[in-house]
């Protein structure tokens, strides 16, 4: 029994490795009709969005001293100021562009947020 599963499990690997798989662009050309506004989107010459990390949000709030705070994996995100780009916004939505923090924690770092018509 034991030699004969061994085949079987090798032909499943090599079969696999014939089908790369493919990452879900959250942009991507032709499904998204403001695709070509997220790959603009740059932020002092560096680009926002490769094509999986900026998102469409509602989770937006205003602090007193006039700071956006935008909810990411269950906690409000301080988004620097020189990180709010103020360009039209064909969306509607208020659009944040996150990675991991810059200093390599995981925890989320917004480089480009775009406020939305209402926000």
């Amino acid at each position: 029994m034991r030699f004969v599963v061994w085949p079987i499990f090798a032909l499943v690997l090599i079969t696999a490795g014939l089908f790369p798989v493919q990452r879900p662009q959250a942009h991507e050309m032709g499904t998204d009709p403001d695709a070509a506004w997220f790959q603009s989107l740059r932020n002092g010459g560096a680009d926002c969005c490769n094509m999986h990390d900026c998102h469409r949000t509602d989770a937006v709030q205003i602090s007193k001293e006039g700071h956006y705070l935008v909810k990411l994996r269950d906690q409000w995100v301080f988004v620097e100021q020189e990180n709010v780009l103020h360009i039209p916004n064909p969306t509607g939505m208020a659009v944040e562009c996150h990675t991991t923090d810059k200093r390599g924690f995981d925890v989320p770092y917004i480089r480009c947020f775009i406020p939305g018509t209402m926000a």
